[in-house]
């Protein structure tokens, strides 16, 4: 499994890229995270069906957060993206594949279960879904024998590029192996509305382990958003 995804689906073809150099990197204990990015245009995803429960509640979308799907278009999406680097640990060859089946069995949380309903009856709100697609909003990718860091940085640029499927759950993840030194990547990417770069950093801080470990963490999906610290009484 290579190259750039085909939307919905659980596999992309191969795709070779020309090799490159290695990017700048900084560490955060045996976190690697790559802060470059490049961007280009994929082919049209297919737009998936509207995604309905009986059983779901709906929320009312605050003002601001209403303005990102609203300014929102094709040039100019308003999803947060990060990509993050992970050494493989030793002994645990199939250490990705672990990692995107333990995700596909989780449960979202909210604000991961929001479907943005705009249109229609009453003012605009999010819809709260109990029933996801696993295998299209975690996926399982690997560079091509030989592929440099710029490889791996034009296809999140691909992954990066297309707006949300608004008819879906507002985030998506991508596990990359095959990435040189050793090491596997995970991408993913969320829309603005549900949530603010800050609070994402958190959410996806908090579903990582800060030492090695032979389970997989819940992750950020599943988590949800940290109740707020509370603030001192200074005077």
């Amino acid at each position: 499994m290579a190259g750039r995804a085909a939307s919905g689906a659980s596999s992309a073809r191969e795709r070779n890229y020309p090799r490159g150099t290695a990017p700048a990197q900084f560490a955060l204990g045996d976190l690697r995270i790559d802060p470059q990015s490049a961007r280009r245009r994929p082919p049209a995803a297919r737009r998936a069906p509207a995604i309905r429960d009986a059983s779901s509640t709906t929320r009312s979308i605050p003002p601001l957060d209403l303005l990102w799907p609203l300014i929102e278009s094709p040039g100019n999406t308003t999803h947060l993206g990060a990509l993050l680097l992970f050494k493989k640990p030793a002994g645990r060859r199939p250490v990705v594949r672990e990692i995107v089946e333990a995700y596909r069995a989780e449960r979202l949380a909210p604000p991961f279960n929001y479907v943005p309903e705009l249109l229609g009856v009453g003012a605009p709100h999010f819809r709260e879904v109990a029933n996801w697609d696993p295998r299209y909003h975690i996926q399982h990718q690997a560079l091509p024998a030989g592929a440099s860091y710029d490889d791996l940085l034009r296809l999140v640029a691909d992954l990066d590029e297309p707006m949300p499927d608004r008819h879906r759950p507002l985030f998506r993840c991508w596990l990359i192996d095959g990435v040189p030194g050793g090491r596997f990547a995970l991408y993913t990417k969320t829309h603005h509305s549900i949530m603010d770069g800050a609070t994402g950093m958190q959410v996806l801080y908090a579903g990582l382990a800060k030492s090695a470990r032979h389970t997989v963490p819940t992750p950020g999906f599943a988590l949800g958003v940290p109740a707020p610290l509370p603030q001192s009484s200074g005077s």
